[in-house]
């Protein structure tokens, strides 16, 4: 700082300094209660204060940047300075990683510990799409908010908890986010990360913290992301390290504050996990997390409306656009889905246009699902020779057992040297024997094919990833399924029983993909050639090129 006589302030009026953004920096000394600090005018000023952790939060909350003088070395000073800066760094750590991620030091939607706090959410349901099954046993929770009344005469007690689960992306904070604007109540949001601590106790005191504030609002919803962080199932082995006992304190007492809830209290708590499975069976008795709702992954229709969502600040001819998109994103989550959208505006943009073309929404999807395409790379012409069969060996595989493609491609993109892309049916759930056969033996088409082509000894190693997925198939058709000579039995040890009859099932493949090549090797050469020629070939809506539409039948 600078050499100048300081002035006085009161400890009221620096405080007030501080609150209105008018200090840069301050000093801080061993032993002592005075400070000097510059304000943004220049002007430096000393003040007497209480060095308490609210005074520090406050300064770290609006960015005063923290010096502590140095001091002459004293033996009898050094015990007591180093306590003094442990205990200023562990209130300036705890302050600086309470207020993380807060968007600004004044947002006036921040509480104690870096919970987020929202008075009005402005989301609706009418916000949240392709999660209709979600939504409607959501509309419940609404009712328990603005009308608890009703409930409580009829004799019912309104649930402690709710426990949204499902894939990343499907919208669960959305989701609580939803509720919380239909119940027009405030919204207390935390991720179950900021309980983890190192020092014992800490993260049991910010569980008391949180339902504090949240008593002090009610009725509100306290939304706890990842609870799985603190709510994973407890060892029952008698040796533990402090991290499981710090774990299970913070647990504990979350336990507690759910079981503690008054009848006029009037809080929910919604919590999301990815795993169910790896919750503590504590936190999902009855009493605690009542509801237990699964967000799923959304089907075609649901999948339309999110990109409608996503749409809406996109031009584009989304009519004809968007349920193309839907159709061929079996299995993609919402978030997936907005990035699709995203990307297919960035392509758009980089050609100097506005509005989305179809040639956008192909290349984002290319981009999300197979990663990047490498433009450039020298391949000799027997490496492209190599890779158009294997690819149309695949093309070929699938034709040949009702799999058809809907595009084949030797562009190079992320790890692959070239691509067959299926699109699976909608209902994909439940496959049987011949549907998980059918997947072995488009999987080993490729490696075939070279094989026939180019002999045994020429076959390349770009069936790496095929081999992994027969393989698993196998072992999942074997040891989940029952379906081998094994028997109606599941297996969980891998053994010499298991792998001759996972070994059969791929020979019996491996016959069967081999049959399919070479009594259509002149198809295989036209793909091949065609490959070779234009580098990829979409297949028309019913998954066949005017090729193979006459003659798709097995060998």
């Amino acid at each position: 700082m600078k050499a100048v006589t300081p002035s006085v302030s009161t400890y009221t009026k620096t405080l007030q300094s501080i609150k209105k953004n008018q200090v840069q920096r301050m000093r801080l000394t061993p032993g002592q209660n005075k400070i000097l600090f510059e304000k943004t005018d220049g002007t430096i000023q000393e003040s007497t204060v209480v060095l308490s952790d609210s005074f520090l939060q406050e300064a770290v909350e609006h960015d005063v940047d923290i010096f502590i003088a140095p001091e002459p070395l004293n033996i009898g000073s050094i015990i007591p300075n180093l306590i003094f800066f442990t205990i200023i760094s562990s209130i300036i750590f705890q302050t600086i990683r309470g207020s993380s991620g807060r968007g600004g030091p004044m947002g006036p939607n921040i509480l104690g510990d870096g919970f987020e706090f929202v008075e009005q959410t402005n989301v609706t349901f009418e916000d949240v799409a392709g999660i209709d099954d979600a939504k409607i046993e959501l509309q419940e929770i609404i009712g328990f908010l603005k009308t608890p009344e009703r409930y409580k005469d009829a004799g019912a007690k309104i649930p402690r908890g709710c426990l949204l689960y499902g894939e990343p992306g499907t919208g669960k904070t959305l989701c609580a986010k939803a509720l919380a604007g239909e119940a027009n109540v405030p919204f207390i949001s935390v991720s179950a990360s900021q309980f983890v601590e190192l020092f014992v106790g800490l993260g049991a005191s910010r569980i008391r913290s949180l339902f504090k504030k949240a008593r002090e609002r009610g009725p509100c919803i306290i939304f706890i992301d990842e609870i799985d962080a603190v709510g994973k199932q407890r060892s029952s082995g008698a040796v533990s390290g402090g991290g499981n006992d710090e774990r299970e304190q913070t647990l504990n007492q979350l336990l507690l504050e759910m079981d503690g809830f008054k009848s006029n209290d009037n809080i929910i708590v919604v919590a999301a996990t990815n795993r169910l499975d790896n919750l503590d069976k504590a936190l999902l008795r009855p009493g605690r997390f009542d509801r237990k709702i699964k967000v799923d992954l959304p089907d075609s229709e649901g999948r339309r409306q999110i990109l409608g969502v996503h749409s809406q600040n996109k031009k584009g001819n989304w009519d004809e656009l968007l349920p193309d998109l839907a159709k061929k994103t079996i299995g993609f989550s919402g978030a997936d889905l907005e990035n699709i959208m995203n990307e297919s505006a960035i392509n758009a943009a980089r050609d100097s246009r506005d509005t989305v073309l179809s040639q956008d929404i192909n290349e984002a999807f290319e981009k999300v699902t197979l990663g990047l395409r490498k433009n450039g790379r020298y391949r000799s012409k027997e490496t492209l020779r190599k890779v158009a069969y294997h690819e149309a060996g695949h093309a070929l595989a699938g034709i040949y057992t009702n799999n058809p493609p809907s595009k084949v491609t030797i562009v190079q993109r992320g790890n692959t040297g070239g691509v067959t892309v299926f699109t699976p049916p909608e209902d994909d759930t439940l496959p049987c024997y011949n549907d998980l056969f059918n997947r072995m033996v488009i999987g080993l088409g490729g490696t075939v094919a070279e094989e026939v082509v180019f002999g045994k000894d020429n076959v390349t190693t770009g069936a790496t990833s095929d081999l992994k997925l027969v393989t698993d198939i196998a072992y999942s058709m074997v040891t989940k399924f029952g379906f081998s000579d094994l028997g109606k039995m599941q297996f969980s040890e891998d053994n010499d029983e298991v792998r001759r009859e996972v070994r059969t099932l791929v020979d019996e493949a491996y016959k069967r993909t081999k049959v399919i090549i070479t009594a259509r090797r002149s198809d295989l050469d036209v793909l091949a050639e065609k490959l070779l020629e234009e580098e990829t070939v979409q297949f028309g809506k019913v998954g066949l090129s005017q090729e193979y539409d006459s003659e798709a039948e097995s060998p």
